[in-house]
């Protein structure tokens, strides 16, 4: 048992961990599924960065990524639709603890096959990745759990499924601190990270939000309609927000955290309407179910029970088949709204003993309502956590007709199926079981230990953290040089401690990456959007411009353009070829220049002056001449 100070700091209840592998499990597939709608464009060898050139140019120092071994859109896609199975497979709870790994090395390889279209989320899912692994994420809400119960306990009879015998609700770990403290360090960092003067005068959100790759419609929509006071008043309480929230989560006490949980929520749903950098502000989220204590699960459960009937099933006690359909309901039946009794029970009413030999019923005792069939099912969904919906289905006129029939068949040949699966059956002995007990754990000595060579990971790793956080927080002229073999560590699955939106400050100016092309009849277009070249980076669209770029290419175009990463135009340049001879024969440019367009934003004084009307500056980025 943990001490007052363990339990009080470094302790979270197992719903809340597997609330938490459900939230990332999402999340990496909400960081999937828009990449593979770029596989072409950015992580194959038809793209903007091919394999061997990203191995034999490296753009940051300790890659590891086995794309790398990947080459065409097919090949890429296969192993995109590979790591969508590992994600799902994680988020789900099957083998966890391999999944989770597996998922940890699958989403770092990814991010890092192209680092030029990396997005501020990338290492917010790394680091709570990495986090969590310290963490027992499969103990509740899972594939292993339920497979670990059925194990664990084999209920022969009613009465022994009646019986709930209580589960431990908490795991307590220095692993649990770490990750508190970490989601409190990414704010109260972005806090002194935006020190610069538009954070300071307040014009900071003015500028955010006048930006054309980086504000939503509704971010955008606010930052012309508002007044430059109210911007300001938004932008020092979003920073200022930052470093409360930070502060308040960690105030162990329950009705503080309650508050900084639905706090946390609100900030970044508000931040996530507002800009659009990928899914930062709900990663971070990520890891806030670790905040939800047992007493906030203990208080749900009951308000949640109160919406959900009682009911007593009564099943044929000695078909193998329905006893281990109960002992799956048992295992789901988290709100206790369920009671088994056998259908030859003295105690079942004469209406559930007439109907009971050849159906299951289930009766409301409170109503006295009883029902049999698709409808006995439809009523233990609706009686369990989130069966409302199969409930409903099960009620639908066509599908209940076509449950129905299916239970008859079922029930008539219950017996045989029984049989078949190695269950008893109707008075049938059950066949002796091929799989022996298990003997008693041989590694019951060797928990202990490896509890403390956990505990002792923790520390090793939270040192690494507090040295990348301690760097990342400092202005880049003055951030200390890391030892190689700690940069190295931190390197290679990319858990990097730079946090903050727009820091230190919001760019000054719009900018988009544009081609302008021409056939060989003189028709001008851009290959990219098959419409006309914008001749200004707003994204307004329209029928003469084609649609905005995607996130993704947004970053890769904000990143493409700077002097330094000169060295992969050359990709840029032969996508953008390939692109164009795909077109039919007639329209295939003959020659195109890549520019890179970008224009000054109004300042706040002149704020109703259109950035339109301010120059709009081209640079050549590269050219097919």
């Amino acid at each position: 048992m943990a001490n007052p100070l363990v339990r009080l700091v470094a302790s979270a209840d197992l719903r809340s961990l597997a609330l938490m592998r459900i939230a990332l499990g999402a999340l990496l597939i909400g960081d999937i599924l828009p990449r593979i709608a770029q596989v072409d464009a950015l992580y194959s060898n038809d793209g903007v960065l091919t394999n061997h050139f990203a191995l034999y140019r490296p753009l940051a120092p300790h890659q590891l990524s086995f794309y790398f071994a990947a080459s065409s859109t097919r090949d890429v896609t296969v192993v995109f639709l590979l790591t969508l199975v590992v994600y799902f497979l994680f988020a789900i709870g099957f083998k966890t603890r391999l999944f989770h790994i597996l998922s940890f090395v699958c989403v770092t390889s990814l991010h890092t096959r192209n680092l030029l279209a990396e997005l501020p989320s990338d290492a917010v899912l790394h680091v709570w990745l990495a986090w969590s692994l310290f963490l027992p994420l499969g103990a509740r809400f899972s594939v292993d759990s339920l497979r670990k119960s059925l194990a664990r306990r084999r209920e022969k009879s009613p009465g022994e499924l009646n019986e709930r015998p209580p589960a431990p609700l908490t795991f307590s770990s220095l692993a649990v601190l770490g990750v508190v403290l970490q989601l409190s360090a990414i704010h109260i960092a972005a806090y002194f990270r935006q020190s610069g003067p538009t954070w300071s005068d307040g014009t900071a959100f003015y500028y955010a939000l006048h930006h054309n790759l980086w504000a939503t419609q509704a971010g955008a929509w606010l930052g012309k309609t508002a007044s430059l006071d109210t911007l300001k008043q938004l932008t020092h309480a979003y920073r200022f927000s930052q470093v409360a929230l930070g502060v308040l989560m960690l105030v162990p006490i329950v009705y503080v955290r309650r508050a900084s949980v639905v706090l946390l929520v609100l900030f970044h749903l508000f931040s996530h309407a507002l800009f659009e950098v990928g899914p930062y502000d709900l990663a971070v989220l990520g890891a806030v179910p670790i905040l939800i204590s047992s007493r906030d699960w203990e208080a749900f459960k009951v308000w949640y029970a109160r919406r959900k009937r009682a009911l007593v099933v009564y099943f044929d006690a000695d078909c193998g088949v329905c006893l281990m359909i109960c002992r799956w309901l048992v295992r789901f039946d988290k709100l206790g709204r369920l009671t088994f009794a056998a259908n030859a029970s003295e105690d079942a009413p004469p209406e559930v003993k007439a109907a009971a030999a050849e159906t299951v019923v289930v009766r409301d005792e409170k109503s006295g309502g009883t029902f049999t069939k698709a409808r006995a099912m439809a009523a233990i969904f609706a009686a369990l956590p989130l069966g409302g919906l199969a409930s409903l289905l099960l009620r639908a006129p066509g599908i209940a007709q076509l449950a129905d029939a299916g239970y008859d068949l079922v029930a008539k040949n219950r017996a045989a199926i029984s049989v078949w699966l190695g269950f008893q059956a109707c008075g049938i002995p059950q066949r002796p079981s091929a799989v022996p007990q298990r003997p008693v754990s041989l590694w019951a000595g060797l928990r202990r230990k490896l509890a403390v060579a956990r505990e002792v990971a923790v520390v090793g790793f939270a040192c690494l953290c507090s040295a990348a956080l301690w760097q990342g927080s400092l202005p880049e002229a003055v951030a200390p040089n890391l030892a190689r073999p700690v940069f190295a560590a931190l390197s290679y699955p990319r858990i990097f401690q730079k946090w903050g939106l727009f820091a230190p400050d919001p760019p000054r100016g719009t900018g988009l990456v544009v081609v302008d092309a021409w056939t060989g009849r003189g028709s001008r277009f851009d290959p990219l959007t098959g419409a006309l070249p914008r001749e200004s980076p707003e994204l307004d669209s329209d029928e003469n411009t084609g649609a905005p770029p995607s996130t993704l290419m947004r970053a890769y175009f904000s990143r493409i353009q700077h002097p330094g990463n000169s060295t992969y135009l050359d990709g840029l340049r032969d996508y953008v070829t390939r692109v164009g001879d795909e077109r039919p024969v007639s329209d295939r440019p003959t020659a195109y220049t890549i520019f890179w367009l970008e224009a000054p934003i109004a300042p706040p004084e002149g704020a109703l002056v259109s950035p339109m009307q301010h120059p709009v500056i081209r640079r050549r980025l590269t050219a097919r001449p």
